[in-house]
């Protein structure tokens, strides 16, 4: 159930199946999951987004450290690949914002 919840925020049909707020929801959802791997991802969010201003650059850092951890602590590998995938499709969508911290346009968080 998560997973559609998470792509009904990725992918709006009232936006024309563009923008949303997906990982915010998938925030919610590894929450729910499993807190230690919800407190994982906020806080290594937090770290990349004080030392990089990029919250951008923080999310996608956590996305791909995710599943890693999910690794470590023996996860099963069907909810593994699941994570993995939903991390992927996440990525992607960041793809705008991975142009833009390349060129070194993207906003930039003030703490």
């Amino acid at each position: 159930m998560g997973s559609i919840a998470i792509l009904g925020h990725l992918f709006p049909f009232w936006l024309k199946f563009k923008g949303g707020k997906g990982i915010a929801t998938y925030i919610g959802f590894i929450f729910a999951v499993n807190y230690v791997l919800g407190s994982f991802f906020v806080f290594l969010w937090l770290i990349i987004a004080f030392l990089s201003k990029y919250s951008s650059m923080a999310s996608i850092i956590s996305l791909i450290a995710i599943p890693f951890l999910m690794l470590f602590l023996s996860y099963n590998s069907s909810v593994f690949l699941f994570f993995s995938l939903i991390s992927i499709i996440l990525i992607i969508k960041h793809h705008p914002n991975i142009k833009r911290i390349l060129n070194n346009n993207e906003s930039k968080i003030k703490f």
